[in-house]
């Protein structure tokens, strides 16, 4: 296999851009998988695609380490036109792609990402980062975009996010809900570090997002059954929460914002 020294090597340059004409030849003849051997192997597809036939043959997921079109070609899978929103799941999926292909600083924001290739701007995304956006400052508003981007484009950008704004950036933006339901299957977008305490109606444990990176300290409260025991526990949890919603001191916890898990 011939190594490349980086991705400005003529002979990698040379290569990917062939792989892009034959990706294109085979989308135009409607097969969705890619030919990694010869010019033959690509007119073997057109030909079962002409007749109708389903063949295996081996993917551009085949080539490996030969350059980071593989990776492009997954990257793709979540930009078809079907896609209408995003979930917290489709972002992380995106940003472990990114890293993949050596991309860690666009990583970090997968759903500016998103709404940029979506808008035909991704030349656009370090600049972005530049101006210290991150995935945190969603929504943005039409006075908060950066000068990069052309004013032509403001309405297409401020429509794109709605697509992306996903419940963990609900539960951190103030100027979303900050409350969100997760299914059973939901990926809840903060990971756990420690338990921090327990009292009699649950208990206090460390958890870090995935959005920001920040810590927080999460208290959890499992309602067990209808019961009078029950509905007691539930009541006291809500005054707490009534009472921690009216407090802002430096010195004293803040509510950042609310979460329904359902198991």
């Amino acid at each position: 296999m011939t190594k490349f020294e980086d991705e400005n090597d003529p002979g990698f340059i040379a290569i990917t851009g062939e792989l892009h004409k034959w990706i294109k030849d085979i989308s135009t003849h409607g097969s969705s998988e890619f030919a990694s051997t010869a010019v033959s192997q690509q007119q073997r597809i057109q030909q079962d695609s002409h007749h109708g036939e389903s063949k295996s043959h081996p993917s551009l997921r085949s080539l490996g380490p030969l350059c980071t079109l593989s990776t492009n070609y997954n990257l793709g899978d979540y930009f078809s036109e079907s896609i209408k929103s995003y979930s917290d799941a489709d972002c992380t999926g995106v940003s472990q792609l990114l890293r993949k292909i050596g991309r860690s600083e666009w990583s970090v924001t997968p759903r500016l990402y998103i709404v940029l290739r979506k808008i035909d701007q991704l030349q656009l995304l370090d600049s972005f980062i530049n101006y210290g956006i991150t995935d945190l400052w969603l929504p943005l508003s039409r006075s908060s975009l950066p000068s990069s981007l052309r004013p032509s484009l403001h309405d297409e950008f401020l429509e794109a996010q709605k697509t992306v704004l996903t419940k963990a950036v609900s539960l951190e933006n103030p100027k979303l809900a900050r409350h969100a339901h997760f299914g059973r299957d939901d990926e809840f977008p903060f990971k756990e570090a420690g338990r921090l305490g327990e009292g009699a109606f649950g208990y206090v444990d460390k958890v870090i997002s995935t959005l920001s990176g920040r810590e927080f300290a999460r208290k959890r409260f499992r309602r067990v059954g209808r019961n009078q025991q029950s509905k007691i526990q539930l009541k006291s949890f809500k005054n707490e929460l009534d009472v921690l919603k009216r407090i802002q001191h430096n010195h004293c916890v803040e509510l950042v914002s609310g979460s329904v898990k359902r198991r």
